[in-house]
């Protein structure tokens, strides 16, 4: 396991500060509003920053109005703060963190909306008032997230929902630009989990409805009675990564202990013959989409089954059909493109071509006109002779007008050459002037050409299905979970028998691999797998329903569940259910070397023995095998049946 640390948040104030603070805020005259009632279990923290100076925002206002509407009908003493100070905004959460400290209070909710901004991987939230033109105005202006979260790890035994609709662009109007876009990830403090418009370090729509594009979908898939909190939010997450054309991917960071519903409802335990019922109706959807490319089935699916046997499955899927469609959408563009600039080429060669032709015409034209010259001058000098001779013949009286004749005809020749010189000019110059114009139109044209080009270019979703998120000291990291199998891969694995400590060599050598099946071969069937790794058969037998050992990304706290049955080759069937959650991050050394590991925790049974089962699996993101894998199996009369690590050796890729 790696030793560092990744606290829930950084600190800002310490407890001595805090209680200061807020004490010097009471004896300001400062109380708490009728809406934080003593005794209530369920309270609520609703600011919308909206008439911002610089930039001011269309729609935080009603966002924070809608939510705070939404929370008052599902029973929460909601605090509604809009167009907030700075000193408005510190009263608020300090007013909010003492009433978290209650020992009523079980559930508390803190929405904002806003301008907000990250630096050195803290978050701030931008009162209306801000003026921010370095680094250190920030913290002097600004609100840091840190002492909200500072609160609720300090009042721990309740269920805390924190949402951050806060990652606009350009929040000091120019006067100040942060070093990263968005806001920083943070891993949830116990008992909460933490909601982002989009994911860290990118900009949120602000929308122009009657809500921004994230809360809308927030209040209606929160406003749905039966829902969880995880269930709504992975629904709010495929409504707007599917509206927003992969623009805008909220996520979570979430370490919720139990299931936590917005509107308070009984707690009912189906009965086996319920889920089994559930189940049936769940693999028969399944059954139907599994095997088909299309987007809008795999959404529906993953609606109805959020959280369900087959949903990381189906994200999975159509984590791949949409960077499929990404990936088609800009081979198009880019062929267009092409195309594109191969005729302007094209022209451009063209009208090189033509005027190339145009200057030999003109050349020829104008060595035929300068010939034309130099005849007309050898006639004149002809002429002159001819004069010259006819004067010398003439009589005294006629020899001044026949000089006078001939000065007349060498002046009209000399005329009617100068006048084809002129001639020739013009055509030349006319020649060149055309020319010049079809280069600039050509020029423009190319210019024209680019520009479309860089437009399409940045029409295209910028963004990757989903993001990749690198660790910070507060964060884990988040990346998509996908294996690329092919042909000819081999995984040489060690399986050490954790009794006695002696192992066996297992060699996994990828035999076929059918895409469209999800389905990977191993040494001639021996083994088959889906393509995110779950093991499909084994010598044991073959599994008849889909399995989920893997989500679709991993990052800490993520939690789903998987039920499946084996049908084994002795007649037997079993069916399993099993939760699964990613626990953490660790480094992990193995004879393959040492990974930065996600730790995936499973904690199932066999249904028909009783027998209880833990499973522990290592994943590092871009190595296509477990890193490792331990399995242990009691049985229900308390013997330990299975207890064994597998363990990566080397890999070999085909």
């Amino acid at each position: 396991m790696n030793a560092r640390p990744v606290p829930h948040a950084p600190p800002m104030l310490n407890r001595r500060q805090a209680s200061a603070s807020v004490a010097s805020l009471l004896a300001g005259g400062w109380a708490a509003p009728a809406t934080a009632q003593a005794g209530a279990d369920r309270v609520a923290l609703v600011i919308g920053n909206s008439a911002y100076a610089g930039v001011p925002l269309f729609n935080p206002k009603n966002d924070a109005r809608a939510m705070s509407d939404l929370l008052g009908r599902a029973g929460f003493q909601v605090d509604l703060q809009t167009d907030t100070m700075r000193i408005e905004l510190v009263q608020a959460i300090a007013r909010f963190g003492e009433t978290i400290r209650q020992s009523a209070v079980r559930f508390a909710v803190f929405y904002y909306a806003g301008h907000g901004l990250q630096q050195d991987w803290r978050n701030y939230l931008v009162p209306v008032d801000a003026k921010v033109r370095s680094a250190t105005d920030v913290q002097r202006n600004a609100v840091d997230v840190s002492e909200l979260m500072r609160y609720m790890s300090d009042s721990k035994g309740r269920n805390y929902l924190v949402i951050l609709d806060a990652c606009r662009e350009d929040p000091f109007a120019g006067t100040y630009r942060p070093a990263a876009k968005g806001l920083s990830p943070f891993d949830a403090p116990a008992g909460s989990l933490l909601a982002y418009a989009t994911a860290p370090g990118k900009l949120a729509l602000d929308g122009r409805g009657s809500n921004g594009l994230y809360t809308k979908h927030l209040v209606k898939e929160l406003g749905v009675p039966e829902a969880t909190l995880e269930d709504a939010f992975k629904r709010v997450r495929l409504n707007v990564r599917l509206e927003s054309n992969g623009r805008q991917i909220p996520w979570e960071s979430t370490s919720l202990e139990e299931t936590v519903y917005l509107f308070q409802r009984k707690a009912t335990k189906l009965s086996d013959t319920e889920l089994e019922r559930r189940f049936e109706q769940e693999l028969a959807d399944w059954s139907v989409v599994r095997g088909t490319n299309s987007v809008t089935a795999l959404t529906d699916f993953i609606r109805k089954y959020p959280s369900g046997n087959a949903s990381e499955l189906a994200q999975a899927k159509l984590n791949r059909l949409l960077e499929d469609e990404l990936r088609k959408v800009d081979e198009s563009h880019r062929e267009a493109a092409r195309q594109k600039a191969a005729a302007a080429e094209a022209q451009r060669l063209k009208a090189e071509a033509d005027e190339r032709e145009r200057r030999e015409v003109a050349e020829r034209e104008a060595a035929r006109l300068a010939a034309e010259r130099e005849a007309a001058a050898r006639r004149a000098e002809a002429d002159a002779k001819a004069l010259q001779e006819a004067r010398e013949r003439a009589a005294r009286e006629q020899r001044a007008r026949e000089q006078q004749e001939a000065l007349r005809v060498a002046q009209q020749r000399a005329a009617e050459a100068d006048e084809r010189r002129r001639q020739a000019e013009r055509i030349e110059r006319e020649a060149a002037a055309a020319a010049a114009r079809r280069a600039e139109a050509a020029r423009r044209e190319i210019e024209r050409l680019a520009a479309e080009e860089q437009r399409l270019a940045l029409a295209l979703p910028p963004e990757p299905p989903v993001p990749t998120v690198a660790p910070t000291p507060y964060f884990s990291g988040l990346n998509e979970h996908r294996r690329d199998y092919r042909v000819g891969d081999v995984y040489e694995l060690r399986v050490v028998d954790l009794f006695n400590r002696s192992s066996r060599p297992l060699v996994m050598r990828v035999s076929a691999v059918d895409i469209g099946r999800d389905r990977v071969e191993y040494n001639g069937g021996e083994f088959t797998s889906d393509l995110m790794g779950n093991t499909t058969g084994n010598q044991r037998g073959s599994m008849g329903t889909p399995r989920q050992f893997y989500p679709s990304e991993l990052v800490v706290g993520r939690r789903w569940q998987t039920m499946f049955r084996q049908n084994r080759t002795s007649g037997l069937n079993y069916t399993f259910r099993y939760d699964v959650k990613v626990a953490g991050r660790e480094k992990v050394t193995v004879p393959a070397g040492t990974f930065d590991t996600y730790r995936i925790e499973a904690l199932g049974y066999n249904m028909q023995l009783g027998a209880q089962i833990r499973r522990t699996i290592w994943v590092a993101p871009g190595v296509n095998a477990d890193i490792a894998h331990e399995v242990w199996v009691r049985l229900s009369d308390g013997r330990i049946e299975q207890n064994d690590r597998q363990e990566l050796v080397s890999v070999t890729r085909g």
